[in-house]
């Protein structure tokens, strides 16, 4: 079924630092007028809430109906002690039983790997490889990924840069 809405996206971005990707994903949601844009940052002044008009909550909402008010929540960068377990809860909640969107960007501190075995662990687009002692002992992400394309993705023409399989 699709549901058209004529009303503006209502959409929940939340980092812990003003990193790049923060700053451009928050100026460029600001200028859409078909979005309704919140923002939470971790390490950012609190006062900056209570400037009328601000985009800034004070806090990541609390109570589920808080939660469930936004169509799109974009996660950044986050420290997971951020995200108590009923935090981790709502989300999976909104996504999986009520149609929510999650969109993740990763960075280097806890996004995406401290997440394992998390509540909102499956809700993640990527599988994590069983825990190895090389990954335990530094969690920050200092080396390069390197992506792998799952057979779904192989097969998907979205994903598809050529099409000669070999590129």
């Amino acid at each position: 079924r699709l549901k058209v809405i004529d009303a503006k996206i209502k959409v929940l971005l939340v980092d812990q630092s003003p990193r790049w990707e923060f700053r451009y994903l928050q100026a460029m949601l600001l200028r859409d007028r078909r979005v309704e844009l919140k923002c939470y940052l971790v390490e950012g002044d609190k006062g900056i809430s209570r400037v009328p008009d601000s985009p800034y909550l004070p806090e990541f909402p609390a109570r589920r109906d808080e939660l469930f008010k936004y169509d799109l929540v974009i996660l950044g960068d986050l420290d997971p002690k951020v995200l108590n377990a009923q935090h981790q809860d709502n989300l999976n909640k909104l996504v999986s039983d009520f149609g929510g969107g999650l969109l993740v960007v990763a960075g280097k501190r806890f996004m995406p790997a401290q997440y394992r075995r998390s509540a909102i662990d499956k809700l993640l687009p990527v599988e994590f490889d069983p825990p190895t002692l090389e990954s335990t002992q530094d969690p920050v992400a200092d080396k390069p990924v390197r992506l792998q394309l799952t057979a779904a993705g192989r097969a998907s023409a979205m994903l598809r840069f050529s099409d000669k399989d070999e590129e």
